[in-house]
């Protein structure tokens, strides 16, 4: 039920991960994360289980997104839908090579819990 009541509030929260989607690619990530903080701020706080259930609806919004998955995505999308995840610090962690994939965002201090066990060269929390 929770699942499915996420679902929903993600087809009325599409218009604003249009703007995030644009915002991920064309402006830096301090700008990019207040504007989803200024959505969050005004949603509800969900408990711990809601927030899995959103994290599932995220990511298989996220799977299907033009140009596949991308962590950063995912954490614009998480803070712009609960208030909760909008007073969270945003990680975001680089390695030095700039390749494709080198990098990682995550939402709360310390490591990132998926990272496979990668270091980087430098996080910067916002």
């Amino acid at each position: 039920m929770r699942l499915l009541q996420d679902a929903f509030a993600f087809v009325f929260f599409l218009k604003q991960a249009l703007v995030l989607e644009r915002l991920r690619v064309g402006v830096g990530p301090r700008r990019a994360v207040q504007f989803a903080r200024g959505l969050g701020e005004r949603r509800r706080l969900r408990s711990g289980a809601a927030r899995v259930a959103l994290h599932r609806v995220i990511a298989i919004a996220d799977r299907y997104w033009p140009g596949g998955p991308n962590c950063y995505r995912r954490v614009l999308f998480e803070i712009g839908m609960d208030r909760g995840a909008a007073a969270e610090s945003v990680q975001l962690g680089l390695q030095g090579s700039g390749e494709f994939g080198s990098g990682h965002a995550w939402l709360g201090k310390g490591f990132a819990l998926d990272d496979g066990g990668r270091s980087y060269d430098a996080i910067v929390s916002i």
